[in-house]
């Protein structure tokens, strides 16, 4: 009985260690958001006048202490124009933490046309999404 026990709990401890590869997951842009949670939907297309902030957010897991990210807006229309960045850093290689960003309308109003937000984490391929704002 006890054996059983036992390998019941190593099967347990393996399962759980398979499910702890480094993953980025539910890129997503919103008008709204709280910082206790991501966006709850994606939008892909944004009024000009009723948004103010977009936010940007992604779910990272068990991505590396002291991994390096790069979250970086642009302006799509004619050529492709960096309005922002940030670097940041992992603290810590935890379960799954939210990343969020957010740019705000510039004080002559929002630019309609398209936009991109990227996402550039060390040892992942850039990830983006395109949204537009009409």
């Amino acid at each position: 009985m006890r054996t059983t026990f036992l390998s019941l709990i190593l099967i347990s401890l393996l399962l759980a260690a398979c499910n702890m590869d480094p993953k980025i997951e539910d890129l997503r842009v919103c008008n709204k958001s709280d910082y206790s949670e991501a966006c709850d939907k994606d939008v892909d297309v944004f009024d000009a006048a009723e948004t103010d902030v977009i936010y940007f957010s992604a779910y990272l897991s068990y991505i590396p202490e002291n991994t390096r990210l790069k979250i970086t807006w642009y302006y799509m229309e004619d050529e492709e124009f960096e309005i922002d960045h940030v670097d940041l850093r992992t603290e810590q290689s935890a379960g799954r933490v939210p990343l969020y960003s957010y740019l705000s309308a510039p004080d002559n109003g929002w630019p309609t046309g398209k936009y991109k937000v990227t996402l550039d984490v060390d040892g992942f391929p850039e990830m983006d999404r395109k949204f537009s704002i009409e």
